[in-house]
């Protein structure tokens, strides 16, 4: 969870190569232990490790939310090569 605008449990997926149901089941368990917390976004959870959110208020996750959309688009659909 490299990311500072947290993750979704879809883009973790992506990048451990585990299934889904098992990128939720550990979110679960790392959430019980403290160890990450998540900011609700629409129907997304935004997933970060613990204490990334302390300090940040409604416009700083907003702001926060506004450049990762911007970088998204910047960059456009992310291309994946497969090896033969």
């Amino acid at each position: 969870m490299d990311s500072p605008n947290g993750m979704t449990a879809n883009e973790i997926q992506t990048a451990s190569k585990l299934s889904y149901p098992t990128v939720i089941k550990w979110l679960e368990v790392l959430y019980a232990q403290g160890l990450v917390d998540y900011r609700q976004v629409g129907r997304s959870k935004l997933w970060f490790p613990r204490g990334v959110l302390q300090g940040m208020d409604e416009i700083d996750i907003e702001r926060l939310l506004k450049l990762r959309r911007l970088g998204k688009e910047l960059t456009g659909p992310q291309k994946v090569e497969q090896k033969e």
